[in-house]
């Protein structure tokens, strides 16, 4: 317990983890207020009249609407027709999703008729079309609040706690070098087990405050500024998860998103720690962790995700378990003896066995050192 307290301590005392941390809260709390108007409750009111099942002809006439109030504002749009334009803008997007679920029903059906039962093609087609069923058709709700929450955490929550993961952890090891701790960590065999454990532990408690933090601060910033309605709602009905066959309620997919996310967080840790067992620099395990945790997106938007085999490849990355909603797209389906698997039922128990073998690396790394 003493060796995780003073851990702990020189954990606390990295300035760069606190700087890190209130740039953290200051960005997301202005990006949040920056971008909402502040009237939660008005904006309710003007979303509850299409609130509901969506009818395509309500649809059509308010696409129209909406079409014809861009049309005559070139001079200047009011602030009330600047709600109202977002309020019929984000209807008629649910009607597209709505359009989109009828056409993927339908594509799915048909192929089904020209596939050969025993294939996989087949069994895939029916595993998305019985989802698609369950999931029932899309639904219009205010929801704000739960798409910006959802949002963050996707890519900006990801890319954040991942740089403060960096900062926080990647010198737990290699700073002994420059401080000339090894020698004291390295006199004893027995003392090495302790001292790695209690980093480990520390490292851990970081990691799952700081996600924790980051979580609770963006939906508590949120539900302030927008309000939580719609929480019960089906997630599907937001935008962004349009391409999954998710059927959660809103609430359900926040907490699975977070406890997968919080996973990722830990799995990502125990390769930075790794990294810097082995290294005498910090500056190198930054390095090393940044590159592999950024280098499959890189590899995306350089070959344009043409490559179907490297796409399914890169979507065993840190960034895409971290990411949360990429475990859960239709099209990240595998074939594992000629039946659809959802990539978070491989990604979560592969990335669970790696930690374990980079913690094992790290126990051995530091058993096996020499006397410097």
């Amino acid at each position: 317990m003493e060796l995780v307290k003073f851990e702990l301590y020189k954990l606390c005392k990295q300035k760069m983890n606190w700087v890190g941390l209130l740039l953290l809260f200051i960005f997301l709390g202005l990006s949040i207020y920056l971008n909402t108007n502040g009237e939660a409750a008005k904006d309710y009111a003007l979303y509850k009249g299409y609130e509901g099942k969506i009818n395509p002809q309500l649809v059509t006439k308010k696409q129209q609407e909406l079409t014809e109030m861009l049309n005559e504002n070139t001079d200047g749009i009011s602030k009330n027709d600047l709600q109202k334009i977002h309020v019929l803008s984000d209807f008629t997007q649910a009607g597209n999703m709505l359009a989109n679920y009828h056409e993927e029903k339908s594509n799915l059906e048909k192929q089904m008729k020209t596939l050969s039962k025993s294939s996989y093609e087949y069994r895939e087609a029916k595993y998305n079309l019985e989802n698609l069923i369950k999931m029932g058709e899309p639904q219009f709700y205010y929801m704000k609040a739960w798409e910006n929450v959802t949002s963050y955490t996707d890519f900006i929550g990801t890319l954040i706690i991942s740089v403060m993961i960096l900062i926080g952890i990647s010198s737990i090891f290699s700073k002994e070098y420059s401080t000339g701790m090894y020698q004291f960590i390295l006199s004893s065999k027995n003392g090495r087990k302790k001292i790695v454990t209690a980093k480990l532990v520390v490292s851990f408690l970081y990691v799952i405050i700081l996600t924790s933090l980051f979580f609770l601060a963006c939906i508590v910033m949120n539900l302030l500024f927008y309000g939580d309605y719609g929480y019960n709602h089906a997630i599907r009905n937001l935008s962004g998860f349009n391409g999954t066959l998710l059927t959660l309620k809103v609430w359900q997919y926040i907490l699975i998103e977070y406890f997968i996310y919080l996973f990722g967080a830990l799995a990502f840790s125990t390769l930075v720690m790794f990294i810097s067992s082995k290294s005498k620099s910090s500056l190198s395990g930054i390095i090393w962790g940044a590159a592999i945790l950024g280098l499959p997106n890189i590899l995306i938007q350089v070959t344009y995700g043409q490559f179907h085999w490297l796409m399914n490849a890169l979507n065993f990355s840190y960034s895409a378990l971290m990411s949360v909603i990429t475990l859960f797209y239709t099209g990240n389906l595998y074939n594992v003896f000629g039946h659809p698997v959802p990539l978070v039922y491989l990604s979560v128990p592969l990335f669970a066995v790696l930690s374990i073998l980079f913690i094992y690396g790290t126990f051995h790394t530091i058993r096996k050192k020499q006397f410097i």
